[in-house]
C-alpha cells in the first residue's frame, strides 16, 4: 500500500488518541508501517537554500511560520496532516522537519517513527511541538525523543525561539 492509497482509506471525523492507539484509524494502522520502509525521496529540491518542513494542522501557525521563514530567506513548506506530509516527503528532503504532536490523522510520535523508517531520513533533525498541557509531562517528552524527535518544544513558542532551536539543531548536526 502506498501513501496515495492511504489517503483514500483515511476515515472521516476527528480522532482521539490514547497511548495504546495513536496511529491512523482502522486497517491503515496495521498496514502503514510496512509500506513506509520502502519509501524513498524521488527528487531533491533544486534550490540551494535551507529547506524546512512544518507539519501542523493549525493554519494560522503554518502561515506565520512560512512567512517568517521566507523573510529569513529560508525555503519552507508545510502540511496540515500526516498523510499530506508523507506524500510530500517522498518528493523532497528537508534539512529539518517540525511535527505537531496532535494531527488530525496520526499522532506526532507515530509520524516521527514513520519518518525515521524512511530511507535517508534517519539523521534529519525532527522537532516535536505540542500545545497540549497533556504532553508537558517529562515521560511524554521522553517518549517523543524515543520516537525519533531531536527535541521536544511546547507551544506557545515565538518564531524567534523556534528558529533558535532549529538553528542549534542544524549546527549540531541533529
Amino acid at each position: 500500500m502506498n501513501v496515495m492509497e492511504l489517503e483514500s482509506k483515511e476515515a472521516a471525523g476527528p480522532e482521539t488518541f490514547s497511548r495504546q492507539d495513536r496511529v491512523f484509524q482502522g486497517e491503515v494502522a496495521r498496514e502503514l508501517p510496512k509500506s513506509l520502509g520502502k519509501l524513498k525521496p524521488i527528487r531533491a529540491l533544486s534550490s540551494k537554500k535551507l529547506f524546512v518542513y512544518l507539519i501542523d494542522d493549525d493554519a494560522h501557525f503554518r502561515e506565520t511560520f512560512l512567512d517568517v521563514m521566507s523573510l529569513r530567506g529560508i525555503e519552507a513548506k508545510s502540511a496540515a496532516s500526516g498523510v499530506e506530509a508523507l506524500k510530500e516527503l517522498q518528493l523532497s528532503r528537508p534539512a529539518v522537519i517540525i511535527v505537531d504532536v496532535r494531527l488530525p490523522d496520526i499522532h506526532g510520535f507515530d509520524l516521527c517513527r514513520l519518518i525515521r523508517r524512511m530511507d535517508g531520513f534517519q539523521n534529519i533533525p525532527l522537532v516535536l511541538l505540542s500545545a497540549s498541557f497533556r504532553y508537558n509531562d517529562p515521560r511524554d517528552q521522553i517518549e517523543g525523543l524515543l520516537a525519533g524527535a531531536s527535541i521536544f518544544l511546547s507551544k506557545p513558542i515565538t518564531m524567534e525561539n523556534l528558529w533558535t532551536e532549529i538553528d542549534s539543531l542544524l549546527k549540531r548536526g541533529r
